[in-house]
C-alpha cells in the first residue's frame, strides 16, 4: 500500500490533555482519510509499540459514518508511516 502525507498538525489538547497529531493522508486503498495519532510508548529498541492512531475516511465522515466496521481502518497499519512524518516534522 502506497501512501502519502497530505497535511500534519500538532494539537496541544488544551492545556491538561494529552498532546496528539491530526491530518490528512491519502492511500491507493480507498482515498483520502483523516488520522489522529497520539504518542505511543517506545520500546526498548526505539521502535513504537501500542499504536494509538485512528484512520476514518473523508467521505464516509462528510456522510456522518463513523460507524465501526463501516468508517474504521487498522490505525496499526499507517502508525509507522505516521511516525516517520512526525520525525521528519520535529527535525
Amino acid at each position: 500500500m502506497e501512501i502519502k502525507m497530505l497535511e500534519i498538525h500538532h494539537h496541544r489538547n488544551g492545556i491538561a490533555g494529552e498532546p496528539f497529531y491530526v491530518g490528512f493522508l491519502e492511500d491507493d486503498d480507498s482515498g483520502k482519510k483523516l488520522f489522529i495519532h497520539f504518542n505511543d510508548d517506545s520500546n526498548e529498541t526505539g521502535e513504537w509499540a501500542n499504536p494509538r492512531t485512528a484512520i476514518l475516511d473523508t467521505s464516509k465522515i462528510a456522510d456522518n459514518d463513523v460507524r465501526f466496521g463501516s468508517n474504521s481502518f487498522r490505525g496499526d497499519h499507517y502508525s509507522d508511516f505516521i511516525k516517520s512524518e512526525i520525525d521528519k516534522l520535529n527535525n
